[in-house]
């Protein structure tokens, strides 16, 4: 079972590629997408639905699992991540991908045992878990890295 998690964003969106054997998760592939801000916010779209077709065709994942929106006090950076998100889904569901969702406060508390874990405690979590250095990693694929095991945790009762 191969999964593709993101940790959605305008600028940047965290993803991570895993596949669950056995009740184990294999972290496969990680990275973020990072958008052009000098081009206009439909060619940044663009940019995202090229890079997720790339990952769509070179994994061929069967889930999706993804960080629900939580609006900011920015509402026009929450509309644009809510339109990324829309995206994101959509591609799932073009590629017939089930589609998952949780919201950070799960994702902390599964990923790092505190619902209110800030960034270093998720960074050195992914340390401690996947035995990789998290120094020039984005937090946004820390994020997508800590949605993944977060959905092998609670939809195919994972364990790492």
């Amino acid at each position: 079972m191969k999964i593709l998690a993101i940790d959605p964003g305008f600028g940047r969106c965290g993803w991570a590629i895993g596949e669950v054997v056995d009740r184990k998760l294999k972290l496969i592939a990680y990275d973020s997408i990072i958008t052009n801000p000098k081009l206009s916010r439909f060619e940044r779209y663009q940019e995202i639905v090229k890079k997720l077709v790339e990952l769509f065709s070179e994994y061929h994942p069967e889930e999706l699992a993804t960080e629900t929106l939580v609006f900011a006090n920015n509402t026009t950076t929450a509309f644009a991540v809510a339109e990324v998100r829309g995206i994101i889904i959509a591609q799932a569901i073009a590629q017939n991908c089930a589609a998952f969702e949780y919201n950070p406060a799960t994702i902390k508390s599964t990923y790092t045992g505190n619902g209110r874990a800030d960034k270093r405690a998720m960074a050195k979590m992914t340390e401690l878990t996947f035995k990789i250095q998290t120094k020039g990693i984005l937090d946004d694929t820390i994020d997508a890295i800590a949605v993944l095991t977060t959905h092998t945790v609670v939809e195919h009762h994972g364990i790492l």
